[in-house]
C-alpha cells in the first residue's frame, strides 16, 4: 500500500498512474488477499475506496465523476470489485451506500442496457459519449469480457440459473463467437471499430480479457452444470495456457502483447493479476481444470519471486518475470505478483459465496431497497476451522505477499 498511501492528495481509490479500471482490479485483488489470508488490516481502505460517493456515482453504479475520458470498462471492472466484496461478504459500513451486491447489479443493469444491436448486431462500446470525447466508436472484450463476467458470478449469488443474469452471459457468449471476438481455437481479441461492423478485429490478445471470459464460463458451469460451458472453460483454460505461458520461457505467465518489445504501460502491469487471479478462481468453480492450471501458476509465482529484486528496497516487482529490463515498477506490477501467489493459498478457502449466503441485493436485479446489509456475515457456516487452515497455509507465502503488499 506503500504506492497508495504515498500521495493524500488523490483521491479515494485511486493508485497513482494507472486508470480508474486498472485501479478496481487493484482493490479486488486485495479483497482476495484479505480471504486468503485472514489479515483484514487493508479493509478500511478496501471498504473506502468501493463506497466513495466519487466513485460510486449518483446512481450508484460505478458510473464515476471525472472530467477525463469513461469508459464502460472503468464500471465493470469496479463492478466486479464490488461483486467480490459481496462474495466474501465484507461489511458495507456506511448507511447510505447499497449492498455491494446491489451496486454490482445497478451497473449490470446499466452496463446491460448499452447494448447496442446497431453496429456489429450486438456489443457494447468502450467510450461513453463517444462523439463528445471525439473517438471511434469501440467494441471492446475489455468491457464485453467483464459484462460477461459479471453476469456469470450474479447469476451464482442470486441463484439465477435460468434468469436474466444467465440469460444475458449465454447473449454475450454467443454474440462474441459469432463476430469473431472469440475465435473457434478459443482466443480472445481485443475487438474491433463498430463503424466498420466489427469487420477487421484487431487480433491482439491480452491476458487480462481471455481472464474475463474464462472465468465467466468456469462460473456458469459451476451455476449449470451444463457440458457446454464445461467444454468452453477447459477449451479456454488449454488456449490461454499456450499462449501466455508458451515462448522460449516455457510456463511463466507473460503479457505477450507488449513485454517481448517492452511496451507495456502502466495498465497493462495490472493484466497479468487479473489473469492469475480468474485462472486461480475458475479452478475453484471447476476443479477438472486444476490439473492443467495449478502447474503454470506454480511455476510462475516461483518465477516471479525470484524476480522480485528491484528498487531501492531490493525487493519491488518488475513487469516481466523472464526479462527484469522490460517493463517499469510500481504497484500494478506489485498487485499482479500478490494475485498470482495468493492464489496459492486457494485450496485452503472457502469459495466465494451464492445464493443464500450473500448480504443483500435484491431480486429484481437490483432495483430493491438501496440500504443493504451491513453484516460481515459467513453464510451462516462457522470460519473458525477454515480461518485456521488459512493463517498455517499463509506462513508458507506469507512474508512475501507482505513484503509485495507494503509496496502497492
Amino acid at each position: 500500500m506503500g504506492y497508495y498511501n504515498a500521495d493524500s492528495s488523490r483521491p479515494v481509490g485511486r493508485f497513482p498512474s494507472v486508470y480508474f479500471w486498472a485501479s478496481g482490479s487493484i482493490w479486488a485483488t486485495l479483497v482476495d488477499y484479505q480471504h486468503y489470508t485472514g489479515d483484514e488490516s487493508f479493509n478500511k481502505d478496501i471498504l473506502a475506496a468501493l463506497s466513495d460517493s466519487k466513485n460510486i456515482g449518483p446512481n450508484k453504479d460505478y458510473l464515476y465523476e471525472t472530467s477525463d475520458v469513461r469508459t464502460t470498462d472503468d464500471i465493470a471492472t469496479w463492478a466486479l470489485a464490488a461483486l467480490a466484496a459481496a462474495e466474501r461478504n465484507l461489511p458495507q459500513p456506511n448507511p447510505d451506500v447499497p449492498s455491494w451486491l446491489t451496486l454490482a447489479e445497478n451497473s449490470f443493469n446499466y452496463l446491460s442496457g448499452l447494448w447496442d444491436a446497431d453496429t456489429c448486431g450486438g456489443g457494447i462500446n468502450w467510450a461513453l459519449d463517444t462523439e463528445e470525447v471525439q473517438l471511434q466508436p469501440y467494441k471492446s472484450t475489455l468491457t464485453i469480457g467483464a459484462v460477461f463476467q459479471l453476469a456469470a458470478r450474479l447469476a451464482r449469488a442470486t441463484g439465477d440459473e435460468n434468469g436474466d443474469f444467465a440469460s444475458f452471459a449465454n447473449q454475450v457468449w454467443d454474440w462474441s463467437v459469432k463476430v469473431g471476438f472469440v475465435d473457434p481455437g478459443f482466443n480472445v481479441y481485443d475487438g474491433a471499430l463498430a463503424d466498420d461492423d466489427c469487420s477487421r478485429i484487431n487480433k491482439v490478445q491480452f491476458s487480462h480479457t481471455a481472464g474475463l471470459y474464462l472465468l465467466g464460463s468456469a462460473v456458469m458451469a459451476n451455476v449449470t452444470g451444463d457440458e457446454k460451458w464445461i467444454g468452453r472453460a477447459q477449451n479456454l483454460t488449454d488456449r490461454a495456457i499456450e499462449v501466455f505461458f508458451g515462448g522460449e520461457e516455457q510456463n511463466v505467465l507473460t503479457e505477450v502483447s507488449c513485454e517481448s518489445v517492452g511496451s507495456c504501460t502502466d495498465d497493462m502491469a495490472v493484466m497479468k493479476g487479473s489473469f492469475a487471479s480468474a485462472l486461480w478462481r475458475s479452478t475453484q468453480m471447476l476443479p477438472s481444470l486444476d490439473q492443467a492450471a495449478r502447474p503454470v501458476l506454480e511455476s510462475s509465482a516461483q518465477a516471479a519471486v525470484a524476480a522480485c529484486t528491484e528498487g531501492d528496497s531490493g525487493e519491488e516487482c518488475p513487469m516481466s518475470w523472464v526479462d527484469k529490463s522490460s517493463g517499469g515498477i510500481g504497484a500494478g506490477e506489485q498487485a499482479s505478483v500478490l494475485a498470482l501467489v495468493q492464489g496459492l493459498l486457494i485450496s485452503e478457502s472457502d469459495a466465494p459465496y451464492s445464493e443464500g449466503q450473500v448480504d443483500g441485493g435484491s431480486s429484481s436485479n437490483g432495483s430493491g431497497d438501496s440500504n443493504g446489509s451491513s453484516g460481515s456475515g459467513s453464510g451462516g457456516s462457522d470460519e473458525s476451522g477454515a480461518i485456521s487452515m488459512r493463517a498455517s497455509a499463509a506462513v508458507v507465502v506469507g512474508s512475501f505477499m507482505l513484503a509485495t503488499l507494503s509496496l502497492i
